[in-house]
Parts: structure tokens; C-alpha cells; sequence
């Protein structure tokens, strides 16, 4: 537990300075107008941070009014007169609390120091400080002069030394009073880590012990002390209301433009219809022509293969052929083997094996030169690409391919008709190429390059594309990474981007500028903040642009928001992601001229200009592209298709020049090793061939003069069978021209046939591509009933597919001239339809002129209904229906749940308060709240169950005019709407306390039933009206303190309750017993009383301050009566003995 141990005063109402040192339960005693009030009102002060709206301090100097914190510290008091006086004209005031916990036996100090003057109305509060650790003492506040007087000490100079001597001080300056208190709370909770204790309900108890007020009425007491001032409105409620029949005017309002577009859209189904149609008739058209020619295309088949057996038949003769003039052929070359035997013969052969040999030598020369000639022809096969090279080795390209160019195809065996200068194109090109080779590698790496590049940057868009058509906003590799290890480790995060949108779409460039990379920013749990910030070091080196936000600090910046700054325009519905928006742009002034700029400490426009602290700035463009909001990624999802596109079209075109290049490449490599292997010039080659050829020529004479010589008889029979042979060869050259013949036929046919062929692929692929339509899918157009009509007209036509064929014409010619017509209708209504509407908004226009194409048309039209139907008609359709479904809503969670909800917390607040008092005898009785539903709200109340109980019960008569009358109800219903429409009825309902009655019954220890509350105030007694207020008050604030019996005894933190001029009206048995049950539930009392409460009080108090004044001297004494006393006291007043308290008497926590 920990009990407020010390309070220290600096220049608080007539005390310069005083540490007054308390044990336990304390009492401050002493006449009226001695200043105990002042004590009392100084501990209020601390612990309400002096926040006027929660105290209720003591009667003013001049007894008209409430005492102000101003002039206790200026030490206001009235002389005989009635006049101010003031005891200082300015002041330091310093007011500290000790509370020591007698478990861990160690101190916290709580306190606030203010400034004050007389030329000032208010006093300024300096400092609010929670210090845990710190046992203060008068000598931290005060210093003594050189004159032995005391002198407050300047808070600056206080807040130097604590932070010196305790750096684990909080501080909350100017007005966060309420964050104080809450601070103060915890530190004073049993367990600081857990705090239990509520502000506001901590504030109100300790409001109502102060302002004490006896119990006039029980009803109003609750009302008042018990339960907190919390009315509803429904004005909500009302606009609600209003909005749904704006709605629902705005809704008729266009109820025609639908029912026009519906009669536009009838006729645009029946251009479709009508193209289905004409699409199912050319479809039969297709089918009925691959019949017709896969007909025609039989029979030439069946010639083919006829004549593919002639094939085989002239193949066979022609071996036949073959094989008898070998034979023949081989007598021959007997004969002919005879004749060479002779002398002639012999130098016949010998001249044979020189011509051989120049003929050969002849036949290389040549071949050499076609190989070159065909080297320099093949640099022609890329002659398109040489652009792509140096211009001198294009200029040398040029130079040599003349040469072949230039040549006559019928000069072949002349060529080169210029060798010398073939000789020195082909050095001239060779030497560029070798000279240019490394600029040609350098623009083929650029290439090569460039190609690499386009495909990380294709592979990067396909990645955010995929990214994004999972709903996930591109993040960069760092930041995947950073989510992949943190899950790795247990921790889910999400990015910023995907949390939060721009609801201003002009603002949303200088938004991402200004936040850069956090827009990747990783929000985390607050409770996993602290590991994934450590996981986040770790790996900071492996994902060095990744970036984790410190979701701890989401309470401190959750509402530091300016007016008009760019943080006002980010929606988002999660905290943590507000309250970094908050720390990020909370403070970045939203504006529009220069002069507005430079007014501001930091700024920004629309167009990109930011200002801060000074210096102007322009915002970069967020890279690589806007990422914040699903409706940021929508856009973004466009656009990268579209650079998709442009990337791969680029990659394209690069790997196009970039193949070319090697293609050149390739041509010049091989040509430029076809030189380096050459066996000499060409020149030298030429005149090779040419000695070769002359030599072959005499050689031929030489032979044919020995040839005329030889014998005459045996070149007869030579001759003969030669003749045979020269028969049989004729007769294979027959067959073999009959088999071209059959060839050739054979090729027109398989041409027939192929060209039927490639009909019936033509009419395939037109079918595919028909089929293929996506309106087969889309619109509901049936293979099925298509097959129905075609084999439908096969039977009317007698599988005559020319009739057929005519037939579909004839239906797709008068179909697109009825689709024609109603076209044109589609589009002269349309245009009446925008012409008459166009200066509402909302219908696509086009020129009378100017016809867009029709499904495309279709599509604006369907489009335009549906836009209506989504915003205008069916907007404010939707629209009213939400407003009234809003009205419910609001009637439901702002207004019955709020009420339910009050109702169940008053029912539970007043069950926690009999729960403690069910073990507790109070002067011979338990007390017992009681509670019933006001009489005048039972038919609302009753409304209100049947809603809570069925979910599904409808509202809409609470709405309508005419709701019925027979509902159970009707009466609740009236009240109500008399309320919605009166607004000086709706406080009636708006006040949940106004629904119950309540009363305190007083019971005996058997439980038998003695009275109530009012009978007792109707019987009158002062002790009677007050005792019940101790006993409420004291469970209130146990209750609000969560104290608790354990095994080891009771376990709480703060369990202080004060009141002023307290008991005054009790007798010394009441007044007893009111202590007794408030030591009973371990409250540590401090409280006020006259001077004949000193006897009673001492019997029960650890601590008794007695106060003296006398002008504006004030004299102070403390006693601590020992446990010897106690008992002394309590045997001269036996009927203050203190019970034996039940261990079930204090309030759970």
C-alpha cells in the first residue's frame, strides 16, 4: 500500500514554508477560519493538477464564492472590513506530496509549482513533476537568507536539482493536467507497469468526498455523486434525419434520366441481338464452305495417289534401264581397254594425264575466285546493317561489293574483270575492319548493356505489377526483406503505404515527396516495437533503405495535430499509423501563396515547394512512383502497364540492333578469316586460270590428231556399242522425263490440293477467330443453338452447301440493314437524351456528328445508367436508404447502446457498492442501493429491451409517419419522435439518469427489512441524512482504488479519501462508526474537523494536526496518539469500539 507520508507547503496561504510529516489515518483539527480548509485544499490542488474544473476548493477570503489557487498563493485574507489582504504581492509556490509504499519501502513525490501576482488575474502554472524514488523534504523548495527567513526557491532551480539527483522525473508543464493526474495514478497504482486506477472516476470521487452535500433526496444523490454526467445527444440523430429526406428528394429528381437510358439500352440489346445473329450466320457460312471444299478436295486425292503409283512403276523400268547398259558398258571398256594396249594409245594417255592436270589446276584457280566472289557476295546478305558501323568501313563495304554488283551474271568465268583493284578493296576493308573492331565492340557492349538494363528494370515493373494485382503496394526489395525476416521472427508488420490514403489528390505528390522512403515505413505492435527495432539493427547492413517505426511513441503524438496541416488530409484507421502521420506531417502548414509560405515555420504548397525553418526547397517527385492508398495503387497499376509496354517495346528495339550487330558481325568474322586463309591474290589467281586454260586447249589438239591414227575395226565395234548404250540411255531419259512429267502433275495437283487446303485453314481460322470473340463469354452467344441452325439448314437444303451458303448471305445482308436502322435510333436518342440532361452532369457526351463506335457507345451507355444508379439516382437512392440506415444506426450505437451501456454500468456500479457493504454493520445495520426504472420513461425503457434483445428489430416505424398505431411501442415511438423534432424535448432523453429512481435501504444483521432512505430523511436527522454519503463516497473511491484481501494482506497503491469540516453533524456514534467503515476498506483517511471532533477523532486517528490562526499568523502542532491512547479513548467512548471487520469487506479489484 502506499500512504501519503508528507506535505510540503511553500508560500501557500499564510505558510511561508512547512513540512508537515503524517502517519496513517490523519486528522486536521481546529476552529472555523484557522486554515485547515487551506491544508486540505493544497493536497486537492496536487492531486487534481490543478485543473479548475475539478476543484472544489474552500470559501473565498471575502466568503462570497469558492477560493481561487490565486489567492491561496498570494495568502488572500479579509481584514474587519471585509476587504482583500494580501499576505504577498508575488509568490513561488511550491505544493509537494510524499507517498511511501511499505512494501518495496521506498517514496514517490508528486507536486506542481506555481508562480502568482497581484498584477496578474490567474496564476501560472511552472511545472507538474511525478519523481518515484524522491523522499522530498522543506529543503528541497525553500533556502533559508542571510536575514534567517525563509525564500522559496525559483522552480527553474528546483527542476535543475531533481533532474540532477532523480533523471527518472516526469514532467507535465502548462496544461496537461489531466495527463499528470494519470501519471501520478500509475505511479501510485499497486504495480506502475499495470496501472488499474481510472482518471476521470478517480477525479469525481475525490471532487464528491470534497463538496460534501447531505442527502436530501437519494435519487438526486446518486445522480449527482455516484454516477457521472455523461448526456447524450441526439442531434446526430436529427441531421440524420434531415440528410435522408434531402436524399430522397434528390432521388426522384432523376428517376426519369434512368428510365430514358433503360428504353436506349433495350434498343442497344437489340443491335447486339442483332449481331449475334449475323455472327451465327457467317459462322454457318464458314462451316458450309470447309464442307464444300473438303468435297472437292477428295478426289484429287484419289489422283494423287494414282499418280504416285505411276511414280513407283517408271522407278522400276528405270533400274531395268540401268542395269542392261552396265552391261553393255562393260564390253565397252574391253574394247576400249584393247585399243589403249596399242603405242598410240600409250601417248594418248600420257598427253590425257597433263591435260588432267591442267585442267585441275585450271578448276582450283576457279574455284578460288567463286569463293571469293561468293566472300564478298555474302557482306551483301547484311547490306541493310553496315548503316550500324563506322562510316569509313561502310564507305569500304561499299567500295568492295561493287565488284560483284557491277559484274554480269553471264561473265561468271571472266570474273574478276578488275583484279587488281578486287586485291586492294579486299586489303582496304580488311585493314578498316581491324582498325574500327574496338569501336564496334564498345557500341555492341552499349547495346548489350542497355539490353541488361531494360530487362532489371521490365523484371522490377513485372514485380510490382505482381505486388500490386495481389493488393500489395510495390515495396522495394529492402523492405520485403525486412517484412520476411521480422516474420521469420514471429512478428507481423505491415507497410504505411497499404495503412493510409491522401483523401486530397492535389496534395498527394507533395505528401510522398515530403515522406520518401517512410512511406515504406514498417508499422509493428507496440509490444513488439523494442525486438523488432533490435531485429532491425541486426540486419540493417543486409536491407539498409528498410525502415521500422517506433510504434511506443503512438500515445505521446496520437492527438499532436495542428490545424490545416498536411496531416489533417491523411485517413487512416489505425493509431499507430495516425500518430506517426502526426510526428510526420502534424506540423506542416497546408498553403498557397508565397506570402502565406514564408509566414510559417514549416510549409508547404500543392505544386511542390516546401519551407522549413527558413529555407525554401523544392519536394522531389516521390520514386519511383506514388504508392500511399488502394486508390493510389489503382493509378499506379495503369501506369506501370503502360511503362511495361513502352520498357518491352524499348527491349525490343535494342535486341532488334543488337542482333543486327551481330548478324554484320557475324559476316565480316567470316570473311576476315576467309582472307587470312587464301593460298595468294586474286590477281595472282586470275592469271593462274588463264595459263591453265590455254594449256588444257593445245593438249585437247594434241590428242585428237594421235586419235585419227588408231585401229579402224575395233573403233567400229567400239562405235556399236556405243550405240547400245547410247539406245539405253535414251530410253532411261524417257522414263526419267516421264517420271518429271508425273512429277509435275503430280506437284499441280498436290497444288489443288493444297490450295483446298488452305481454304479450309482460311475458313478454320476465320472460324477460330469468330469463335473466338469474347462475346461468346460475355454475351451469352451459344455454340449450341448455332449447331441447331446449321444442321437445320443442311436438311432444308439438301446438304446443297451453295444454297446454304447463299441463304446466310441473304440473312446477314438484311440483318445489317435492320441493325443499321436501330443503330442509327441508338444513336439519335442518345444524343437527345445528353442534350437534354447535358447541364445536370454525369452523361457522357459526344458531337451530333461525331459518332463514337457503338460498343463503345454501348458501354457509355450502360456506363452513364450505371454511374447513376451509383451516384445520381441509385446514389441518392443508396444514399437515403444509408441515411436512414445511418438514423438507425445512430439511434442505435449513439444513442440506445450509449443508454444501455450507462444503464448496465449503473446497474454494475451500484452491485460493486452493495458487494462491499453486504459484510459491513453500519451503527447495527447494512446498507443496500437500491434502483427502478423511472415511471415516466417505462414505455422507453421497454422499447429499448426489445431492441437490445432481438438485433433484427426494425426502426423504420420510429421514422415513419405513419407508423401504426397497434405497435406495443407506439406510445415510446411518440415520445421519441416528439423529441426529434422538439429539440427542448430530446434533454428528456438524453440524461440517462433520468431513467432510474433510486434509495438506500437499511437492513438488520438477520437481513429483515427496517427502512429506507427517504423515510428516514421524512423523519429528519442530520446524522441519518449524512452517515449513508460516508459510506457511498468510501466504497466509491475504494472501488476506484482496486484494492484487495490477500493472503499477505490487503494490496493496493493510493487509498487517500479526504473530507472537510467532516462529521460535523454525526454523534459520536455515528461519527465512530463512519471511521470504522472507512478503516474497514482500507481507506487512509484525511479529514477536517472542528475543534470538539478532537476527542472522538484521537480514539481513532494515527495523526492529528492542530491549527491555530490569529491574524495572519498561523501556528501549527501534530501529535501521533499511540496505540495506548487509542484504546484509553475508545474505553471513555465504548460506542466508537471498533468492530472485528468481515476479510470479505473490501472492494475487489
Amino acid at each position: 500500500m502506499k500512504f501519503l507520508s508528507k506535505i510540503i507547503l511553500v508560500n501557500w496561504y499564510l505558510l511561508d514554508g512547512v513540512e508537515l510529516e503524517i502517519k496513517g489515518n490523519t486528522a486536521i483539527v481546529g476552529p472555523n477560519g484557522s486554515g485547515k480548509s487551506s491544508i486540505l485544499d493544497a493536497v486537492q490542488t496536487v492531486l487534481a493538477g490543478r485543473d479548475r474544473n475539478k476543484l472544489n476548493l474552500n470559501a473565498g477570503a471575502s466568503g462570497k464564492g469558492k477560493r481561487s489557487v490565486h489567492e491561496y498563493c498570494l495568502g488572500v485574507i479579509s481584514n474587519a472590513a471585509g476587504q482583500n489582504v494580501y499576505f504577498r504581492k508575488t509568490a513561488h509556490t511550491h505544493i509537494a506530496l510524499v507517498f511511501h509504499d511499505d512494501v518495496t519501502n521506498t517514496h514517490t513525490t508528486v507536486g506542481i509549482s506555481m508562480t502568482a501576482s497581484t498584477s496578474l488575474h490567474e496564476e501560472n502554472v511552472e511545472g507538474r513533476f511525478v519523481v518515484p524514488g524522491m523522499n522530498a523534504s522543506l529543503s528541497d523548495f525553500v533556502r533559508h537568507t542571510s536575514n534567517d527567513r525563509r525564500s522559496a526557491i525559483p522552480w527553474v532551480e528546483v527542476k535543475s536539482t531533481i533532474d540532477r539527483l532523480h533523471p527518472q522525473v516526469i514532467y507535465y508543464p502548462g496544461s496537461n493536467a489531466f495527463r499528470f493526474v494519470s501519471e501520478l495514478l500509475t505511479q501510485l497504482s499497486e504495480d506502475p507497469g499495470c496501472p488499474m486506477i481510472d482518471t476521470d472516476q478517480f477525479l469525481r470521487n475525490l471532487q464528491n468526498a470534497i463538496a460534501f452535500v447531505p442527502i436530501g433526496d437519494p435519487t438526486m444523490f446518486v445522480r449527482d455523486f455516484i454516477l457521472q454526467n455523461n448526456d447524450l445527444s441526439i442531434d446526430d440523430l436529427r441531421g440524420a434525419m434531415k440528410n435522408y429526406e434531402e436524399m430522397n428528394a434528390k432521388h426522384q429528381q432523376v428517376s426519369e434520366r434512368i428510365d430514358d437510358l433503360t428504353q436506349i439500352e433495350t434498343l442497344c440489346k437489340k443491335v447486339k441481338t442483332h449481331q449475334r445473329n449475323i455472327a451465327y450466320f457467317r459462322l454457318i457460312s464458314l462451316w458450309s464452305n470447309k464442307e464444300h471444299h473438303i468435297e472437292l478436295s477428295e478426289p484429287i486425292n484419289t489422283e494423287i495417289e494414282d499418280i504416285e503409283q505411276h511414280q513407283i512403276d517408271c522407278a522400276d523400268a528405270i533400274k531395268e534401264f540401268d542395269d542392261k547398259r552396265e552391261q553393255f558398258r562393260n564390253q565397252l571398256n574391253e574394247a576400249k581397254n584393247e585399243l589403249a594396249n596399242s603405242t598410240v594409245k600409250a601417248r594418248i594417255t600420257a598427253l590425257q594425264q597433263k591435260k588432267d592436270v591442267s585442267r585441275r589446276t585450271e578448276e582450283l584457280s576457279q574455284k578460288e575466285l567463286d569463293t571469293t566472289r561468293n566472300e564478298i557476295s555474302e557482306l551483301l546478305r547484311c547490306n541493310s546493317h553496315f548503316a550500324l558501323l563506322p562510316p569509313e568501313l561502310v564507305s569500304s563495304h561499299q567500295a568492295l561489293t561493287d565488284h560483284v554488283n557491277k559484274e554480269d551474271a553471264l561473265l561468271d568465268q571472266l570474273w574478276p574483270t578488275q583484279p587488281q583493284q578486287v586485291d586492294h578493296a579486299i586489303d582496304s576493308f580488311v585493314g578498316l575492319e581491324q582498325q574500327t573492331r574496338n569501336l564496334r565492340s564498345d557500341k555492341q557492349a552499349r547495346y548489350i548493356t542497355n539490353k541488361d538494363r531494360l530487362e532489371t528494370e521490365i523484371g522490377g515493373v513485372l514485380s510490382h505489377l505482381k505486388q500490386l494485382r495481389d493488393g500489395k503496394s510495390p515495396l522495394s526489395h529492402d523492405t520485403l526483406a525486412m517484412v520476411a525476416i521480422l516474420k521469420k521472427n514471429n512478428i507481423e508488420s505491415r507497410p504505411f503505404c497499404d495503412l493510409c490514403d491522401v483523401t486530397d489528390e492535389t496534395w498527394r505528390l507533395t505528401i510522398e515527396g515530403i515522406l520518401k522512403g517512410n512511406r515504406e515505413a514498417l508499422i509493428v505492435d507496440s509490444k513488439d516495437a523494442h525486438e523488432a527495432v533490435r531485429i532491425y539493427r541486426q540486419n540493417k547492413r543486409d536491407c539498409p533503405k528498410a525502415k521500422v517505426i517506433d510504434t511506443t511513441k503512438t500515445k505521446r503524438w496520437i492527438n499532436k495535430v495542428s490545424a490545416n496541416t498536411l496531416a489533417t488530409i491523411m485517413s487512416t484507421e489505425d493509431e499507430d499509423v495516425r500518430a506517426f502521420i502526426n510526428r510526420q506531417l502534424g506540423n506542416i502548414e497546408m498553403v498557397e501563396t508565397e506570402k502565406e509560405l514564408l509566414a510559417t515555420n514549416r510549409g508547404a504548397t500543392a505544386d511542390g515547394i516546401f519551407y522549413n525553418g527558413g529555407v525554401t526547397s523544392s519536394i522531389e517527385r516521390p520514386r519511383p512512383y506514388p504508392i500511399l492508398g488502394r486508390e493510389s495503387q489503382a493509378l499506379l497499376l495503369e501506369q506501370l502497364e503502360k511503362e511495361l509496354e513502352q520498357l518491352q517495346q524499348e527491349f525490343n528495339d535494342t535486341d532488334l540492333v543488337s542482333k543486327n550487330l551481330n548478324a554484320v558481325e557475324e559476316v565480316i568474322r567470316s570473311f576476315v578469316n576467309f582472307c587470312d586463309r587464301r593460298r595468294q591474290s586474286v590477281e595472282k589467281t586470275k592469271k593462274e586460270r588463264e595459263e591453265a586454260h590455254l594449256k588444257t586447249s593445245q593438249l585437247d589438239r594434241e590428242i585428237a590428231e594421235l586419235e585419227q591414227n588408231q585401229d579402224t575395226t575395233l573403233q567400229s565395234r567400239i562405235g556399236q556399242l556405243e550405240g547400245v548404250v547410247a539406245q539405253l540411255k535414251a530410253d532411261t531419259d524417257a522414263q526419267q522425263k516421264k517420271q518429271i512429267e508425273l512429277a509435275q502433275l503430280l506437284g499441280r495437283k498436290t497444288g489443288d490440293y493444297a490450295a483446298l487446303q488452305t481454304k479450309i485453314t482460311t475458313y478454320e481460322a476465320q472460324e477460330k477467330e469468330l469463335t473466338g470473340q469474347p462475346m461468346w463469354d460475355s454475351e451469352g452467344w451459344d455454340f449450341a443453338d448455332v449447331t441447331d441452325r446449321f444442321l437445320k439448314l443442311q436438311e432444308q437444303f439438301n446438304a446443297d452447301h451453295q444454297l446454304v451458303i447463299s441463304h446466310c448471305l441473304k440473312k446477314q445482308q438484311t440483318l445489317a440493314a435492320q441493325l443499321n436502322n436501330e443503330e442509327s435510333a441508338v444513336y439519335q436518342q442518345t444524343w437527345k437524351h445528353q442534350s437534354q440532361y447535358a447541364t445536370i452532369g454525369g452523361v457522357s457526351s459526344f458531337a451530333k456528328n461525331d459518332k463514337p463506335d457503338f460498343d463503345e457507345l454501348y458501354a457509355r451507355i450502360a456506363s452513364d445508367k450505371q454511374k447513376l444508379i451509383d451516384t445520381s439516382l441509385a446514389e441518392y437512392a443508396a444514399k437515403s436508404q444509408q441515411a436512414l440506415h445511418d438514423a438507425e444506426f445512430t439511434f442505435r450505437s449513439q444513442f440506445i447502446f450509449k443508454i444501455k451501456e450507462s444503464i448496465d454500468k449503473v446497474k454494475s456500479q451500484l452491485s460493486e457498492l452493495n458487494r462491499t457493504l453486504k459484510k459491513i454493520t453500519f451503527h447495527g445495520e447494512r446498507y443496500t442501493f437500491k434502483w427502478s426504472y423511472n415511471p415516466e420513461y417505462k414505455n422507453i425503457v421497454k422499447l429499448f429491451d426489445a431492441i437490445d434483445e432481438n438485433p433484427n428489430f426494425s426502426l423504420s416505424g420510429l421514422f415513419d409517419p405513419s407508423n401504426d398505431p397497434t405497435s406495443p411501442h407506439y406510445d415510446a415511438i411518440q415520445e421519441i419522435n416528439g423529441a426529434l423534432k422538439d429539440s427542448q424535448q430530446s434533454s428528456r432523453l438524453e440524461d440517462y439518469r433520468s431513467y432510474f429512481v433510486f434509495d438506500i435501504e437499511m437492513h438488520s444483521q438477520d437481513g429483515e427489512l427496517k427502512s429506507n432512505m427517504r423515510n428516514r430523511i421524512a423523519k429528519g436527522s442530520g446524522g441519518e441524512g449524512q452517515s449513508p454519503y460516508y459510506v457511498a463516497i468510501g466504497a466509491a473511491l475504494a472501488s476506484t482504488y482496486r484494492l484487495r484481501n490477500t493472503s499477505e494482506g490487503v494490496k493496493g497503491g493510493i487509498h487517500l479519501i479526504m473530507f472537510d469540516e467532516a462529521f460535523s453533524k454525526l454523534d459520536v456514534e455515528n461519527c465512530g462508526n463512519c471511521l470504522n467503515f472507512l478503516q474497514d476498506i482500507n481507506l487512509q483517511v484525511l479529514l477536517g474537523a472542528p475543534d470538539e471532533k478532537h476527542t472522538i477523532l484521537s480514539a481513532s486517528m494515527d495523526t492529528i494536526i492542530n491549527i491555530y490562526r490569529e491574524e495572519q499568523a498561523i501556528d501549527i502542532s501534530i501529535e501521533y496518539p499511540t496505540k495506548a491512547a487509542h484504546a484509553l479513548l475508545q474505553q471513555d467512548n465504548p460506542t466508537i469500539n471498533k468492530p472485528v471487520p468481515d476479510s470479505n469487506a473490501t472492494i475487489g479489484a
